[in-house]
C-alpha cells in the first residue's frame, strides 16, 4: 500500500516553512527521491540529518555557504543558479534553501542552463 503525503508548496516567502515532519518528508521526497516519507530523517531539526542533506546536495553539485547574523542564512549555488534561505537553525535554513533549489521552475531553469 502506497501512502501519499501532502506536498509542501513554497509561496513567495519560502523562509516561513516550519521545521518538522512535513518539511522533512518533502526533503526526503525531493532530494533523496524516497516515495514514502514516513521514516524521513529529521533534516530540519537534527545536526546529523542536516549533514546528510548537505552531503547529498554537494554530490549533486551544489556548493553551500553559511552566514549567521541574527537568523542563519544559507546560500546554495550550482552553476548560474543561486538560492538563499534563512532560519533559526542552520538545518532549517538549509532545508528551506533545498526546497527553493528543487522547485519545478528552478529545475526547468537548471535544465536549460546545463
Amino acid at each position: 500500500m502506497r501512502t501519499t503525503f501532502p506536498r509542501l508548496r513554497i509561496e513567495e516567502d519560502g523562509d516561513r516553512v516550519a521545521a518538522g515532519p512535513d518539511l522533512d518528508n518533502e526533503i526526503d521526497r525531493r532530494i533523496f527521491r524516497h516515495e514514502t516519507g514516513s521514516d524521513a530523517a529529521p533534516y530540519s531539526s537534527r545536526y546529523e540529518a542536516g549533514l546528510m542533506l548537505e552531503y547529498e546536495l554537494a554530490r549533486s553539485g551544489w556548493m553551500m555557504d553559511v552566514a549567521s547574523r541574527g537568523p542563519y542564512w544559507v546560500k546554495l549555488e550550482r552553476g548560474a543558479q543561486c538560492v538563499t534561505a534563512s532560519g533559526e537553525t542552520i538545518e532549517l535554513a538549509l532545508c528551506r534553501a533545498a526546497l527553493k533549489a528543487t522547485e519545478p521552475r528552478g529545475m526547468a531553469a537548471l535544465s536549460s542552463n546545463e
